[in-house]
């Protein structure tokens, strides 16, 4: 096989695949062509435009619907004449022109002979030349010889289905006894209404139809030629001296074939010129499409369009991520939200309630890209990736499994027990309860992940096609909200209720934690009632007596709501909110405070010591009645107690009794065991 050169000029531009140019001539004759079927206008030039394959196309297809009677495609707005697609004399550019003409009316035209007939009678005038009497004369020598052909018949009348219609190809022969083949030998111009009358005649016959050429190139053929090329799935066959030869030596007919094929070169769709010899029956044919060809070129174009669309897609994806990153400052939160529905408008990002959650998706994986725990990397005022899983933990839950796929697709490593521990619990809950793991995210994040940081959905992928994690999954009986910021293992309170002391309780946590404030002797009241904050319907569950908070009570595997809800909850009631995560155990828990505080001294203390960390519950000292304080994980000094009751009862030296002697210990054993119905 041989390459043509591509830097060669082409005397048709209907040869140069390549071409980058409009094809429209310029000022054509008719500028506005109406779709008749869409209804929608285009100028002529939008309609040819550049793709020289596209343009042949729609040359032909207009043939064939003029040829065939058929809707018209394409018509005048003004006048409503039907409009082909036809090449200037110097074959560089196409033009759309009427069927009919003032001068050329219908009414006006005295001929009794038919288009097609005029078009017949010029087409037999010139074909027979000596040059096409002798290729026809070797064709049909090779032919006798050639065993897969019998029954061969030179320039006899075939009838069509209409037996009022007929043609009279240059030579037709069978086959290998399965159906007729019509050659017809073309060595100068031939209307592009012969070619597209011949092709539905023999269509309709169950012939094929094949065109020999003498001789054919890229960039000199003629416009018949290049017609007939573009047809035939850009295969063009040709019958010259050297598979002359090789016919007769093997008495078999070899034909040279001429084809493109196409490439993506430099984000670019290019063609190369291929040539081969190739025995007759080695051809792929088709009388439907009436194709015989080596090359399939549609199929390839399409592959190669995939290729060059993905290509395309993923240089667009990575100039949207560099431009992203180039915009985002991960301590600007308040421009978080507004950049990403501005980069991802196919995403619905403008719910108020998903703000607080892109701040955090996007802080968390941005330390991990960056590799940066500091503000700079994360927005937050940290100094190490420790202190990075231990916020997300915390205080991001939904994010943690997400978080710690980041930090193993961008190579960082955190080997502390209490990280080691809590990535065996994320796994394990992944294990149980799938997407409705309180550390899996809603289904939004996991696309903007795929956006924003692509390298790690291999991991994320890998991990969730795990077998256990998809059996779960799958059978998992709550669909999940894509684009919401209500957790996305929230589960369905209203799935059942449990009765005890009169109370009738949204899950059975909260029942337990009625008994431990039961056996503490602290008075309370519950509710199931909800109130709306950011969209989310939150329950405000226990208000406990003398205590200036309410304590909310998650259900098993739910997960905390971004802390900004809690505030703003805080705001309204003006009280203190206490989250409670876990069942009342000594060590099963933790409870997160959330205020709003008016004074900037008392937030700027409560954001920097109180906001986001575990507590635990203690009493006060010297209390005449019983005061609940929270008592931080991490500390244990009575400065960082908070008494919920805010009743300064403490001596500011001893921590409040959280263990043995307070009755907390009863309390959890009391509460743990209790039995509903």
């Amino acid at each position: 096989m041989n390459d043509s050169n591509r830097k060669t000029n082409f005397e048709r531009i209907a040869g140069n695949l390549d071409n980058l140019q409009n094809l429209c001539c310029e000022d054509p004759e008719v500028k506005i062509v109406l779709n008749a079927r869409t209804g929608k206008e285009y100028t002529a030039q939008e309609a040819i435009g550049c793709n020289v394959h596209r343009a042949m196309e729609l040359r032909h297809n207009l043939a064939e619907i003029i040829e065939k009677k058929l809707r018209p495609l394409y018509i005048c707005p003004l006048c409503g004449y039907e409009l082909r697609l036809n090449c200037m004399e110097t074959g560089q550019r196409f033009y759309f022109q009427h069927t009919h003409h003032k001068d050329n009316c219908p009414q006006m035209n005295t001929q009794k002979w038919s288009r097609e007939d005029i078009l017949t009678a010029k087409y037999c005038g010139k074909r027979e030349s000596e040059p096409h009497k002798q290729l026809k004369a070797d064709l049909s020598s090779i032919l006798t010889k050639d065993s897969s052909f019998s029954t061969i018949d030179i320039e006899k009348v075939v009838k069509g289905i209409d037996p009022t219609t007929w043609r009279k190809p240059d030579i037709r022969a069978n086959f290998k006894n399965k159906f007729n083949i019509a050659f017809e030998i073309q060595l100068s111009t031939t209307f592009l209404d012969v070619v597209i009358g011949r092709k539905e005649f023999y269509k309709k016959k169950g012939d094929l139809l094949v065109w020999i050429f003498d001789i054919f190139t890229l960039n000199s053929a003629r416009m018949m030629k290049l017609d007939t090329f573009h047809i035939n799935n850009l295969n063009a066959l040709v019958l010259d001296k050297e598979t002359l030869v090789i016919s007769r030596i093997k008495n078999k007919l070899h034909l040279k074939c001429i084809w493109v094929e196409p490439s993506i070169i430099n984000n670019e769709l290019c063609h190369t010129q291929k040539t081969a010899i190739i025995p007759f029956d080695q051809f792929q044919m088709s009388i439907p499409s009436q194709t015989i060809f080596h090359y399939d070129y549609k199929s390839h174009f399409e592959k190669a369009q995939k290729e060059l669309s993905e290509t395309q897609k993923a240089k667009q994806a990575q100039n949207r991520i560099n431009t992203f990153f180039e915009k985002f400052d991960p301590a600007e939160e308040d421009t978080h939200q507004k950049l990403c529905i501005k980069l991802f408008p196919e995403f619905d990002l403008k719910k108020t309630e998903l703000r607080w959650s892109l701040t955090s998706f996007l802080r968390s994986m941005n330390s991990a890209r960056t590799k940066d725990p500091t503000i700079s990397g994360s927005g937050w005022k940290y100094n190490n990736f420790k202190e990075i899983y231990d916020n997300v933990y915390k205080s991001h839950t939904q994010f943690y499994f997400l978080f710690c796929c980041a930090t193993k697709a961008y190579g960082i490593t955190e080997d502390s027990v209490s990280i080691i521990r809590r990535k065996k619990e994320t796994w394990e809950s992944l294990k149980q309860y799938g997407i409705n793991s309180k550390f899996h995210h809603a289904p939004i994040f996991t696309e903007l992940t795929a956006q924003l940081f692509p390298e790690v959905m291999p991991i994320y992928n890998e991990i969730m096609a795990n077998e256990k994690i998809q059996k779960k999954c799958n059978t998992s009986d709550r669909v999940v909200e894509s684009c919401a910021a209500t957790p996305a293992n929230s589960g369905d309170k209203s799935s059942y209720k449990i009765q005890y002391t009169g109370n009738i309780f949204e899950h059975e946590r909260a029942a337990q934690w009625s008994v431990f404030f039961d056996y503490l002797k602290l008075p309370w009241t519950y509710s199931s009632e909800q109130i709306n904050i950011m969209n989310q319907n939150i329950s405000r569950d226990f208000n406990v007596y003398r205590h200036q908070c309410q304590f909310l009570i998650l259900k098993k595997e739910e997960q905390r709501y971004h802390f900004k809800i809690y505030e703003e909850l805080a705001r309204l009631t003006g009280k203190s909110i206490v989250v409670i995560d876990g069942p009342p155990e000594e060590d099963g828990y933790s409870a997160y405070l959330y205020l709003h505080c008016k004074n900037p001294v008392h937030q700027e203390i409560y954001n920097n010591v109180i906001a986001g960390e575990p507590h635990h519950f203690g009493l006060a000292r010297r209390s005449v009645q019983p005061e609940l304080c929270l008592c931080p994980d991490m500390f244990d000094f009575c400065e960082n107690h908070i008494n919920l009751a805010q009743k300064s009862t403490d001596d500011g030296e001893r921590p409040a009794l959280d263990g043995l002697g307070s009755g907390l210990q009863e309390a959890y054993q009391i509460a743990s065991i209790a039995k509903f119905d």
